[in-house]
């Protein structure tokens, strides 16, 4: 089924258009958190569907379904994809409840939808785009909402509203909001052909945006604490993470340096390394260490000194001398690092 692109005549001003989205949210007994009309245009490439007018109902908190209102702003739909052209395509409700059903659709923006913390997803289809209703909570299928809808977008009715454009500006005397953004590249006066912007070109700009979008999307979902919502403060916060991660990585290389690496040590110390006689065991998560050495600059204290450069900690330790010879056991906790006998073995050879 062709969807039905009207002319920009016969489309309702954008703040009667949010107006009535407003007042579908506010007659409902559930909550959503927002309602957007995608306006259906035909441009050079075919149909589309962009950003006509949007309402979100206020909070006292900042949801995630918030940033996910804001970025829909750049959105453009194109003939035969996504769910919300598809809507206005068949002419069909779409309706969808719960992360199962927003994931197994094979709609990208039905997935954002969930990723964003919404639960339900509805797209009702209307003379002249489609209606797009969100929220956070799990909404049953509701006839009443979908016919208030339809009727609420029939022409006949449209026109009636049209004079209501001459209200207050003041957004935050409202109890809802929607953002006063045009991503649109300008428009020129109808009278002069010579001077429009192409369609094609708007198109392109719009799907510049939308992937860019996409992008910060992504950047968002691995960055762990989020000041604000605006992209200005994520790109700060993203910095200050990578900053932090860069940190750990620089502690850990050294550690594991410190740990791993075998170091060069002077002839004396070698030698008496050659007459020291280490036995590694792993027990569950301890490992024993037996150490033979001969009894000269205090050995015992050399090997503790070595298990604590080497961060290792001692449960506990016990020596005793026969003539020149000197044998200990040390009883540690096994690391990470450190899990096998061979390593262990390696680690402290490498530092006596």
């Amino acid at each position: 089924m062709e969807a039905n692109f009207p002319t920009p005549d016969s489309l309702t001003p954008p703040s009667a258009l949010q107006s009535q989205l407003q007042r579908i949210l506010q007659s409902q007994t559930e909550r959503w958190d927002y309602a957007i009309f995608w306006n259906a245009s035909r441009g050079v490439d075919g149909g589309f569907l962009s950003w006509g007018a949007g309402y979100f109902t206020p909070t006292d908190t900042k949801p995630e379904s918030e940033w996910f209102y804001m970025a829909s702003i750049t959105r453009l739909f194109a003939a035969t994809e996504d769910l919300v052209y598809r809507a206005l395509a068949t002419a069909s409700n779409i309706w969808l409840v719960g992360h199962q059903q927003l994931n197994l659709c094979g709609s990208e923006r039905a997935k954002e939808a969930d990723l964003h913390g919404l639960k339900t997803l509805a797209l009702i289809p209307t003379c002249n785009g489609v209606v797009e209703l969100g929220s956070s909570d799990s909404i049953k299928e509701n006839w009443g909402l979908i016919y208030m809808v339809a009727n609420s977008f029939d022409p006949q009715i449209q026109s009636e509203i049209k004079p209501t454009s001459s209200g207050s500006s003041d957004l935050s005397s409202r109890k809802g909001w929607t953002p006063e953004i045009d991503d649109s590249p300008p428009r020129k006066m109808a009278g002069s052909r010579k001077e429009k912007v192409p369609v094609n070109h708007q198109v392109a700009e719009r799907k510049r945006r939308e992937k860019l979008n996409q992008r910060f999307y992504a950047l968002r979902s691995v960055v762990p604490n989020v000041s604000k919502m605006d992209k200005a403060s994520l790109l700060v916060d993203a910095v200050t993470y990578i900053n932090q991660l860069k940190s750990m990585v620089t502690g850990l290389e050294e550690k594991c340096l410190k740990m791993n690496n075998v170091r060069t040590t002077p002839s004396a110390a070698k030698a008496r390394a050659h007459k020291m006689d280490i036995e590694v065991k792993i027990l569950g998560s301890e490992a024993l260490i037996r150490v033979q050495s001969d009894d000269v600059d205090h050995p015992c204290a050399g090997v503790m000194s070595v298990l604590r450069d080497l961060e290792l900690k001692v449960s506990r330790a016990s020596s005793s001398a026969v003539g020149n010879v000197m044998f200990q056991e040390i009883v540690i906790r096994a690391t990470d690092g450190l899990c096998s006998e061979e390593a262990i073995k390696a680690a402290i050879l490498g530092y006596l």
